[in-house]
């Protein structure tokens, strides 16, 4: 079973040139001159996606969305399931039998490869983000304010466990009956070996932030994804492209390192965030002092933080999605990046000349947000100044 670490609550995924028979009555072969659905299988978000071996794949998502391949991919199909909850994951031991957890505490199982899906005993309310079997009776579920739920008859009956922590955990998984890992907001890392009777914290110090002489330090960024491939050697996902990895079980972890930057052939021109930087600092790339090169580097990184930023805040007051945490993470790292390019521009002003420096810092971590009746943002204008700032009630 290949199962994907992390998949953006996002990202909408649109898979093209697939064809697709829409199950739900009514639609996919109502008609003569439609009986096969080619194009778009569907626009609504996917949150996750199972496989087993290269045939078999499950994707699920908003509003109760389940697509379904059993050739590769060359062809989807849509499963109705009984509830229109948001479905956050899917978990398939075989073919047959899979389990999908979403919001409300809704879980649900089915044994014919997602022909007909039942809904499985509810015992929360809280969203449940991530699901794990190792076999046909034994899993683990979940979710949102310390939620972990488990079951050892394949989901006739599930259990609490755990301690109703007000943390969101968003990964779990197992590697037998006994031994597992759970990762969640703030850097969190669980560790159980006797199948989740108790939980034993684990820690990766090389993604805890540092902390400033003034102020208090932003959180530790939130983990998403956890994989094992034996008792031993594991690793897990996060924001801001953090991966760490452990080889011993979890008694240590070690960010890894890769070589970071834009895809060939990615506009990020698009994205504005070197144009961002050219204009800040003054200068026009290529650059060939190494100076100029670094902060080039580091103001293009802070205005992509600040992109970030402005999705999160976008998409937890239009689509009302929790992102408080990261939003409150992308803002204090912005803040670090705007106070020391503020102390070097001071400490060598013969490289800034001719720089506004209300043009540099007058962007939206200082003023706030707005947006429009269709959600774009106009908390400052085409020139990057702001025409917005909130007051004590906004």
């Amino acid at each position: 079973m290949n199962k994907n670490l992390y998949v953006s609550l996002s990202i909408v995924i649109v898979l093209f040139l697939l064809g697709c028979a829409d199950q739900r009555p009514g639609k996919g072969k109502s008609t003569a001159d439609n009986s096969l659905r080619r194009g778009m299988v569907t626009g609504e978000h996917l949150f996750a996606i199972d496989a087993y071996e290269e045939r078999y794949a499950w994707i699920v998502g908003f509003a109760g969305t389940i697509i379904h391949t059993s050739n590769g991919g060359k062809d989807w199909v849509i499963q109705v399931p009984p509830v229109e909850e948001d479905l956050y994951d899917v978990c398939f031991i075989n073919p047959q039998r899979g389990w999908i957890v979403g919001k409300h505490g809704t879980i649900l199982h089915t044994h014919d490869g997602g022909q007909h899906w039942k809904q499985q005993q509810r015992i929360t309310k809280e969203r449940l983000f991530d699901v794990h079997f190792i076999d046909g009776t034994t899993g683990w579920a979940v979710g949102t304010m310390g939620t972990i739920l488990h079951t050892t008859d394949g989901g006739a009956a599930w259990i609490k466990q755990g301690w109703d922590e007000d943390r969101y955990y968003n990964g779990v998984f197992f590697v037998d009956r006994r031994r597992g890992w759970i990762v969640g907001e703030y850097a969190t890392i669980y560790h159980t070996q006797n199948g989740g009777q108790t939980w034993v914290p684990q820690t990766c110090e090389e993604i805890q932030p540092i902390k400033p002489e003034k102020d208090f330090p932003p959180p530790p960024p939130n983990l998403y994804g956890v994989l094992f491939t034996d008792e031993h050697i594991g690793c897990a996902t996060g924001m801001d492209g953090i991966v760490i990895k452990t080889e011993d079980g979890g008694v240590t972890w070690k960010r890894q390192s890769y070589e970071a930057g834009f895809p060939e052939g990615t506009p990020a021109e698009e994205m504005g965030i070197i144009s961002d930087a050219e204009k800040e600092t003054g200068w026009t790339i290529p650059v060939d002092d190494d100076f100029q090169i670094l902060w080039i580097q580091n103001r293009a990184i802070r205005y992509l933080y600040s992109y970030l930023l402005s999705e999160s805040a976008h998409k937890f007051k239009y689509e009302q999605i929790n992102l408080q945490q990261r939003y409150e993470h992308y803002r204090e790292l912005i803040r670090d990046f705007d106070e020391k390019f503020e102390e070097i521009q001071e400490s060598r002003p013969e490289m800034f000349a001719g720089v506004d420096a209300f043009k540099m810092f007058s962007t939206k971590i200082d003023a706030g947000f707005r947006y429009d009746i269709v959600g774009e943002d106009d908390t400052y204008n085409k020139n990057n100044e702001v025409v917005f700032t909130p007051t004590e009630n906004e």
